[in-house]
């Protein structure tokens, strides 16, 4: 009994091993691939919503086929979106920063090896880098059983070159950004330093591209966080206050322009002089620009007496005097 119970459990053992075996040699059907989308925040700022799109992929080349299949006819996969909310971008891209786009493969009527190529399209949100690249994925189809075919290995190339170690599935996203500090100083012994000036900031994208971001402003009056609206903020600013913007993407333009002061009715201050650090007045990623704007009201006091000629004015008068003391005894010298 013990031996029919050893046989049994042995044989067992030997089926159970073999059918691991044929599993792992048995082709893998593949009907999906999917791709990872790391966007990363550099800078520490608030990402921009952003959707990546990509081409359409297109057949370049098919080996191993069966005649009179071609790149021209061969069935060609279609690839979908990949979307993210505002702010889902971390600095390491992981979280809600790592998503997904899947491919999904066509049925296929021949074996062979079929390579694909296709790209990210390039978005137009300031401070996004795209990843534009061509790509390619590789699609091998092996005839499986009952006369089926079946796609035994999906991968995705990040390029094409002979021998490039290039299998990749992750392809990443950065979102950039950096800081405007606006700093008012009023100089001169007129000048009002409890005075707030009016100073308007205007923020421009770079050509083909828009502000999706949403830029925030503090500092100053300004103890919470205000947003910047349709890229343009008014804000007031008085002697030794600094209002710092954030979040604004690299490659935007900044215009900083004060409201007229020069008037009698308005202070007549003199024309402010404005310095920047950047003069090319472009943000850079992880920079922070910096605008002093400079105010400056002097006047000359009229105190009735110009000191700096008092003390001469003091040497005469004691002149005159002594000159009269002098003729006075004199005179009264003669009439004795």
């Amino acid at each position: 009994m013990k031996k029919v119970l050893a046989m049994l459990l042995a044989m067992t053992v030997i089926l159970s091993m073999g059918a691991t075996v044929m599993a792992a040699d048995e082709p893998t059907d593949v009907r999906t691939i999917t791709i990872t989308k790391t966007y990363k925040d550099a800078n520490g700022g608030k990402s921009p919503a952003e959707t990546f799109s990509f081409s359409a992929l297109t057949c370049e080349s098919v080996t191993d086929a069966a005649e009179g299949v071609t790149k021209d006819n061969a069935p060609v996969p279609t690839i979908g979106t990949v979307a993210y909310a505002e702010g889902n971008a971390t600095a390491d891209g992981t979280g809600t920063g790592t998503k997904t786009a899947t491919i999904s493969l066509p049925p296929y009527t021949s074996v062979g090896v079929y390579t694909y190529k296709f790209n990210e399209l390039a978005g137009t949100t300031a401070g996004v880098t795209y990843h534009t690249d061509d790509l390619y994925l590789v699609v091998t189809v092996v005839q499986g059983e009952n006369e089926k075919l079946r796609v035994a290995a999906v991968h995705c190339e990040g390029s094409h070159e002979p021998n490039a170690p290039s299998k990749t599935d992750k392809f990443e996203n950065t979102y950039e950004s950096g800081k405007l500090a606006v700093t008012k100083t009023v100089t001169g012994n007129m000048g009002d330093q409890s005075k707030y000036f009016d100073v308007t900031v205007t923020f421009t994208a770079p050509q083909g591209e828009t502000i999706g971001s949403t830029i925030t402003y503090k500092g100053g009056k300004y103890t919470q966080p205000e947003t910047v609206d349709n890229n343009t903020a008014t804000i007031q600013v008085k002697h030794g206050d600094t209002v710092t913007f954030e979040n604004v993407p690299e490659g935007v333009t900044y215009t900083v322009t004060e409201a007229d002061y020069t008037t009698e009715a308005n202070g007549k201050y003199d024309t402010p002089q404005y310095t920047y650090s950047d003069t090319g007045k472009s943000i850079a990623a992880g920079d922070k620009d910096t605008c002093t704007i400079t105010n400056n009201k002097a006047q000359t006091i009229d105190t009735g007496i110009n000191m700096d000629s008092l003390p001469y004015i003091v040497i005469i008068a004691v002149v005159v005097v002594a000159a009269a003391v002098f003729f006075m005894k004199r005179r009264a010298s003669v009439e004795e």
